[in-house]
């Protein structure tokens, strides 16, 4: 991407109808201006390739790497990267700082996949040392919760999405992951969503019910 003027990345990149503080963290990091570990890196510029250029993206034949699979989990490196620039967090970085990741999961209906469930989890184990790649407002990263899409199969949880969700302001966080949730009912939409703001006062979000 180094023969790509930055008016023209710029251009290009309007197709990602990303925020523009977003698309410019983008921009920043496809020109090497901002630096992050490898591997987040990578995910990025392949969530760029793959929107920008996907014939060559198709012949990269980029599946997984070393962090994009464990016991635990996996993820589309791809996805991951999209989902550190949309969303400021990355898939790792969900389960590394949550203490109880995997412990409150709602099923997701879905009539074409019965293996899809939210998982609501904290973010908590950062410090001075240990931070998110692209770090969140100082506020909200010590005032927020995770709430993540992921499909469950062969006992390993697959990443769909995941994004960052206010202990305070949760309903418009919640209407936008689930916005694919019952998108012809909204009545049965609108129920699911409370039943999860029940489950979430329940065992979460006490102090803010």
């Amino acid at each position: 991407m180094s023969s790509i003027r930055d008016e023209e990345l710029s251009i290009k990149l309007d197709c990602l109808q990303l925020e523009e503080g977003r698309k410019q963290t983008l921009i920043e990091i496809l020109i090497g201006k901002v630096d992050i570990d490898f591997y987040n890196k990578l995910d990025i510029f392949l969530y760029a390739i793959k929107n920008l250029f996907r014939d060559e993206f198709e012949s990269l034949g980029a599946g997984k790497h070393l962090y994009s699979s464990c016991e635990l989990y996996e993820f589309d490196p791809s996805k991951n990267g999209q989902n550190l620039i949309k969303h400021g967090i990355s898939f790792g970085e969900v389960v590394s700082y949550s203490s109880k990741f995997g412990a409150l999961m709602v099923p997701c209906p879905d009539k074409n996949d019965l293996e899809r469930v939210v998982i609501f989890s904290d973010l908590a184990n950062l410090s001075d040392e240990h931070h998110l790649t692209l770090p969140l407002n100082p506020n909200v990263q010590s005032n927020c919760y995770i709430i993540s899409i992921v499909h469950i199969r062969e006992m390993k949880f697959r990443f769909i999405s995941s994004r960052v969700m206010s202990k305070i302001k949760y309903r418009k966080t919640l209407n936008n992951a689930l916005k694919d949730i019952y998108p012809e009912d909204p009545e049965k939409k609108r129920e699911f969503i409370d039943r999860c703001i029940v489950i979430l006062n329940e065992n979460l979000l006490e102090s803010h019910a």
